[in-house]
């Protein structure tokens, strides 16, 4: 729904709403300078009521952003309304809508155009002082703000004295305003019939003030009642001027002589103020979902705050141990102990700290609010598995098709994804080149298809060398997937890594890109011809969890003006009322280059192809390290785009 539609819904049933309440309980009530504020300011206040916006006034404090993290953070993009508009059936109706108005706006300006050309070609006259326009016929006498428009001929003295009376009242009051006003409104929400009876009891108001006024100065009730039925002629047909002749001359004539209410009735226009609040909350009800939505995140976060902890950890011997793994329970986030077995990790509280090593037991430690420093011993017994095993994990999905013996029994071994000594291919990363270029073919209907992208494939180096698990990462086309993971399943033995000079197993992830090389002019190079090679990872091995994360070159609050300056929210998105989560995921490489954006999480092709359009134009980040060595390290940003 645009705002447009959104706003009309809301300021035409503040009318109904109001009109409804002036019926059942204003309408005979004698106070008519109250009833004349009220009124005016229904108009006022159903007119301007959709625009106030009450959340500042709800939110106690800024609201709070989860900073950006290549681990858990994201960046929330608010829209408040499509920035341009699409031709689609609302918006025929909308401008459809906005042409009438104009029309009965435009009527309304030539309308008062008429009153002051009548004034223009009027005999202006004064009586006791007062100026009056003459007029010729049998129209009625009128006054639009300070002028008043009469034939004195036709009038008897006591008549005309009760006339100016009437009109001069009108005058003094700025009746005028009000009438305008309530025109005004009729332009804009012309549609809706309870716009024409709330003028129409604005004008009957007017009247009765004009007869109070009348009475005021002297005049006789019963006699100026005789006077307003003698009247009978045609009132102008002008809908801006104060008649003082008005169909509803015996509505006025029974008002006059009915009983002035109490003053206790006064209170029933106090029901106005309940019901406007009511109305100011309906129409901000997003933006107090949001705010509540917002406050249970605030305590979220302030419930799950991070906390940095650091610590030794030593073995029986009280010998500091190198390399040891600490992981955050149930993530993938961890660290590894230095040379004088020292770390330090950021942890949300409450969090578990899973300390291993091989070939010493594992220990888990509670982090609370409090835990600053937390030193661990590890003692040489027996590995008792727990339900998650520092940087190892069992490989999901896709395997190979085919396991000996010697895998199955492989599997049993913890993975390592973070280790001292990383896998090498026998020969180098020259030779792992070579071999890729000579032994992944290009699928002849990926050819003829014109398919090309990156592949990522992961693989197990197992002890012996000997490749196991392998599974597509992120895919591009299944033929395409499929002559990657042959290539890796028919590798030779590998040089294992080694974690504290023991032989381990160690997950390594392989980029493969499928390129089509541009076609020339000549025959002979015409042939659909491929460049199968390792990404601009350099087939170094991408890391999930390093010592140094990789950050944006300015830091998280430099990231978040990035995103909040450049990103934009895809105006289709913002029609169809399509908002969520979009994660994206990329390889900042050991030259803090952006590599291999892709889509973990996606909720709609517009959102997506923006998440990764403002990833793809960021700048260099600072590469995150291992051991002091800028390594590979895999990237996950959650950009949140919301409708307000």
């Amino acid at each position: 729904m645009s705002d447009f539609m959104a706003y009309m819904i809301k300021a035409n049933a503040a009318i109904i709403i109001f009109y409804a309440f002036y019926r059942l309980l204003i309408f005979k009530n004698t106070y008519f300078n109250v009833r004349r504020f009220s009124l005016v300011s229904i108009i006022l206040f159903s007119a301007i009521y959709p625009f106030v916006d009450i959340s500042s006034w709800l939110a106690a404090k800024e609201p709070i952003y989860v900073m950006i993290s290549p681990y858990l953070s994201e960046a929330v993009i608010v829209a408040d309304k499509p920035a341009v508009s699409q031709i689609n059936i609302e918006m025929i109706i909308t401008n459809l809508y906005i042409l009438i108005s104009l029309l009965l706006f435009i009527r309304m300006i030539f309308q008062i155009g008429q009153i002051y050309y009548l004034k223009y070609k009027s005999k202006q006259v004064y009586n006791n002082g007062k100026c009056l326009n003459v007029i010729n016929g049998d129209s009625s006498p009128f006054s639009f703000f300070n002028m008043v428009f009469i034939n004195p001929e036709k009038y008897e003295e006591n008549e005309l004295n009760q006339i100016l009376n009437h009109e001069f009242t009108h005058v003094k009051e700025g009746h005028s305003i009000d009438v305008v006003l309530g025109e005004m409104v009729c332009c804009a929400f012309w549609f809706n019939p309870f716009v024409w009876l709330l003028k129409q009891e604005i004008r009957v108001n007017l009247e009765h003030l004009a007869d109070n006024g009348v009475i005021n100065h002297g005049a006789v009730p019963s006699e100026y009642q005789i006077n307003l039925l003698k009247i009978t002629t045609a009132f102008s047909e002008n809908k801006l001027v104060n008649n003082f002749y008005i169909p509803e001359f015996k509505r006025r004539i029974k008002m006059m002589n009915t009983i002035k209410s109490k003053r206790k009735s006064l209170l029933k226009y106090a029901f106005l103020f309940p019901i406007a609040l009511l109305l100011l909350f309906a129409s901000n009800a997003r933006a107090i979902v949001n705010h509540i939505h917002d406050n249970i995140l605030s305590t979220e976060i302030v419930s799950t705050k991070d906390v940095i902890v650091s610590g030794v950890v030593k073995d029986d011997q009280n010998q500091p141990l190198q390399g040891v793994s600490i992981i955050i329970e149930n993530t993938n986030k961890g660290t590894l102990t230095n040379s004088e077995g020292e770390y330090k990790i950021e942890t949300p509280v409450s969090s578990n700290l899973v300390f291993s090593y091989i070939g010493f037991a594992s220990v888990k430690k509670n982090v609370t609010e409090n835990t600053k420093t937390l030193d661990v011993k590890l003692s040489k017994e027996a590995v008792v598995k727990d339900e998650v095993v520092a940087v190892a994990y069992s490989p999901k999905n896709q395997q190979t098709k085919k396991e000996t013996k010697k895998d199955k029994k492989s599997n049993d071994d913890d993975v390592f994804t973070v280790v001292e000594q990383i896998p090498e291919f026998v020969g180098g990363t020259g030779k792992l080149l070579e071999y890729m270029n000579n032994n992944v073919k290009y699928p002849e209907l990926a050819l003829k298809n014109g398919i090309q992208g990156r592949v990522m494939v992961s693989f197990v180096v197992n002890k012996d060398g000997s490749i196991s698990d392998v599974e597509v990462v992120r895919g591009v086309d299944p033929l395409l997937d499929e002559a990657a993971v042959k290539a890796i399943q028919g590798m030779p033995k590998w040089i294992p890594g080694k974690q504290k000079g023991q032989t381990v197993r160690v997950k390594y992830t392989v980029p493969v890109n499928f390129g089509l090389q541009k076609q020339s002019n000549t025959p002979a190079q015409n042939a659909p011809t491929t460049n199968v090679q390792p990404s601009d990872t350099n087939s170094e091995p991408i890391f999930t969890v390093v010592e140094d994360v990789p950050t944006f070159t300015d830091g998280d609050k430099e990231l978040m003006a990035f995103l909040a300056k450049n990103i934009k929210y895809p105006v289709e998105a913002q029609i169809k009322g399509i908002q969520g989560k979009v994660i994206v995921g990329f390889v900042v490489n050991s030259k803090g280059e952006l590599i291999d954006p892709t889509i973990k999480r996606g909720v709609d092709p517009n959102l997506d192809q923006e998440a990764l359009r403002i990833v793809k134009m960021m700048p260099n980040w600072i590469p995150g390290k291992q051991r002091g060595k800028a390594v590979n390290v895999e990237v996950n940003i959650p950009i949140v785009f919301r409708l307000q």
